[in-house]
């Protein structure tokens, strides 16, 4: 097998999964910081990130295996609003491949990033409707200026970031029912 998924939040999920790739830190300094589909620092889930690690580490290894986190990220009561944290995640790239659209997207999110952020904030429905809109615009912007992003910067971090969009647009879905 080349994959590992678990039920956790995507947006969290990037350092865990770079760590396993050979990035920096410790096992238990990425867990502790990034917990995800822990709630607390399991025995296990330590074992499994060192495994992982240590199995990408050897050279004679074809393929990696790369953890995969499959679900959204949410706060509040119950898990019921969507994070900030995709849209942050997208946006910060943008500011690297293109600062003139990040910065307009910075200025149209920013309302929505704070109310997010507070699971007790209510929402109108012209304001969520505008919030949609914004989250459209950016998948669209990403999927539509591919090719320049690609051209600069890594392709993993366009992936990151077009996933991320695509979990703020997930969860925003999933907030309106």
């Amino acid at each position: 097998f080349t994959a590992i998924a678990v039920e956790s939040a995507f947006p969290e999920s990037r350092q865990l999964a770079e760590y396993i790739a050979g990035g920096p830190g410790t096992a238990e300094e990425i867990l502790t910081e990034t917990r995800t589909w822990w709630h607390e620092p399991l025995e296990e889930n330590l074992q499994l990130v060192s495994w992982m690690r240590a199995y990408n580490a050897n050279p004679s290894r074809k393929h990696p295996v790369r953890l995969y986190a499959i679900d959204l990220s949410y706060t509040g009561a119950w898990g019921s609003r969507p994070t900030p944290l995709a849209l942050e995640a997208a946006v910060g790239y943008l500011d690297r491949v293109d600062a003139a659209s990040a910065h307009a997207l910075a200025s149209t999110f920013q309302p929505w990033l704070l109310r997010l952020a507070n699971p007790m904030a209510s929402w109108t429905k012209s304001e969520h409707d505008a919030c949609t809109a914004a989250i459209d615009d950016l998948v669209a912007l990403l999927e539509r200026e591919r090719v320049t992003y690609l051209a600069s910067g890594s392709a993993a971090d366009y992936e990151w970031a077009c996933r991320a969009a695509m979990v703020a647009q997930q969860a925003d879905r999933m907030f309106r029912v």
